[in-house]
């Protein structure tokens, strides 16, 4: 009797094992891929602010940009997964003791920006023009 609850245990356990190879595979295949879509997004915005700053005219200005930018990209990356790599050694850092207070002080810093910002802008609408 004990020998058969030890084969049925086993076969729990090798059922079980199998399942945590297949999840952590999964997981590595998810890693990689929000890896990836982080590169890929880096490098739209990369590609859309350097869009904006000169549009190139030709196919050969679009391709030498989108090597750069990739270059770019790859350099940025890599220096970051350095830096991860030395933050990770780090100490537990304790939490902000009234992290609503930093947030009001945050939110104040935007509204002073934004009046700024509204205080420098000039709109020329006639009165009439902007009812209708």
């Amino acid at each position: 009797m004990f020998e058969k609850f030890m084969a049925t245990t086993n076969q729990y356990m090798e059922v079980n094992n199998q399942f945590m190879r297949k999840m952590d595979a999964a997981l590595q295949d998810q890693s990689a891929a929000i890896k990836n879509l982080e590169t890929q997004m880096g490098q739209m915005t990369i590609s859309i602010t350097v869009s904006k700053e000169s549009a190139p005219t030709s196919e050969d200005e679009i391709v030498e940009q989108t090597k750069q930018t990739t270059e770019d990209v790859a350099k940025k990356s890599s220096n970051t997964s350095r830096v991860t790599a030395t933050n990770s050694i780090n100490p537990h850092k304790p939490a902000i003791p009234f992290p609503q207070r930093l947030k009001k002080h945050k939110l104040d810093q935007q509204d002073s920006k934004f009046l700024e910002v509204f205080k420098k802008l000039h709109i020329n609408i006639l009165f009439a023009e902007a009812i209708v």
